[in-house]
């Protein structure tokens, strides 16, 4: 019934973990998918150690939305449920999805629970959070097979680097009118991970969003000029100020470049508005 896509990248360790979770006495109708963009074979050799209920591909190379993309296409079973590899996924994962899918006939896409696994340590440590829906981030959703190719065409794999094709992916559901719905009890843990290039990546997400609103023009009454000092407001203002005496200088300094990168994206914007 439900095809788990996971799609992976120089990450052996994570994969063990999340795979591990997922490979349960008794499960029916359920197959893995992990298609793989490493630059080696490790990825490929824990697949053959953990058994047939795994199936392993060589991914496109071209970024995690070309990559979740290549996977589905190899799905046999009509419901894609898409996850990251560094996601710890509830033993109940899959048997709350097909409650769902069962219950609910009428909804073609649901959103699981995404929770940090414990309280944030430091400025720079990240985590996509998801604990009452309204996101559906791609570390954690089931769509039928259908509405994903044929209604969507999957994710936009022309992002210029692996930021906001999620976003994007959300907001053509909307505009599309489908309809979601969230499983709380279909919950991954993502632990908070380390943003070493914090400034560079925040760049990268920028030149991404400049690309969502080239293609969803509408979206610039809401992503311009007010959005970016706002971001640097409740950024500064409500996050680093207000933890910096629990997190002390553990990533203070990348943390108030992000910040002051939103001013300098706030000028870009007014640049752009003026063009």
């Amino acid at each position: 019934m439900i095809s788990i896509i996971i799609a992976t990248c120089n990450r052996k360790e994570l994969l063990i973990s999340c795979l591990s979770r997922l490979l349960l006495p008794g499960q029916v109708e359920i197959e893995i998918i992990v298609t793989d963009d490493s630059n080696d074979d490790s990825a490929r050799e824990i697949v053959c150690k953990m058994g047939e209920q795994i199936r392993y591909t060589s991914g496109p190379q071209s970024g995690p939305a070309a990559n979740r993309n290549h996977g589905a296409t190899l799905a046999k079973y009509n419901w894609l449920l898409f996850l990251d590899d560094d996601c710890l996924p509830s033993w109940a994962l899959s048997d709350a999805y097909r409650n769902a899918i069962s219950t609910h006939k009428e909804i073609l896409i649901f959103e699981g629970c995404i929770m940090p696994d414990r309280k944030q340590k430091s400025h720079i440590e990240e985590a996509p959070v998801n604990e009452n829906g309204g996101y559906l981030w791609s570390c954690n959703f089931c769509i039928h097979k259908e509405v994903f190719f044929d209604q969507l065409n999957g994710f936009d794999d022309r992002f210029p680097y692996a930021a906001m094709e999620d976003v994007d992916f959300y907001y053509r559901v909307k505009k599309l009118g489908i309809k979601t719905r969230f499983v709380k009890e279909a919950m991954v843990i993502h632990p908070w991970r380390l943003q070493t290039d914090l400034y560079s990546v925040t760049i990268k997400r920028f030149r991404s969003t400049l690309y969502f609103l080239q293609k969803h023009p509408e979206k610039r009454n809401e992503i311009n000029v007010r959005y970016y000092l706002g971001a640097f407001l409740r950024s500064f203002f409500g996050s680093t100020l207000r933890h910096s005496l629990v997190f002390r200088i553990d990533g203070l300094l990348p943390k108030m470049q992000y910040d002051f990168l939103q001013l300098y994206f706030a000028w870009v914007m007014l640049r752009l508005r003026k063009e």
